[in-house]
């Protein structure tokens, strides 16, 4: 019915699968936490703004008027690295 040819191909589409399923949350732990950084890395820019101190009772002012225009600014560029860099581990 089948013949050895179409046999090696399943066994090696198996064992490929097999790999690929054990594989996959080594490959993705070494990539979020040695390559992006972990938590603290730069994945967290996609979730919020980073926090700065709130300066003493002369600054004065809420976060967003501390952060300004330029946190502002250097939050959307880490976001869309961010963002791109996440496209390109799901798409590899």
């Amino acid at each position: 019915m089948l013949g050895v040819d179409a046999g090696i191909l399943i066994a090696f589409f198996t064992i490929t699968m097999l790999v690929i399923y054990l594989a996959t949350p080594v490959i993705m732990s070494t990539l979020f936490d040695v390559i992006i950084g972990g938590p603290e890395g730069i994945y967290s820019y996609l979730l919020e703004l980073p926090l700065i101190a709130t300066p003493g009772s002369s600054g004065g002012g809420t976060i967003g008027q501390q952060l300004g225009v330029p946190m502002s600014y250097v939050f959307g560029i880490m976001r869309s690295i961010a963002l791109a860099m996440f496209a390109i581990v799901l798409i590899t």
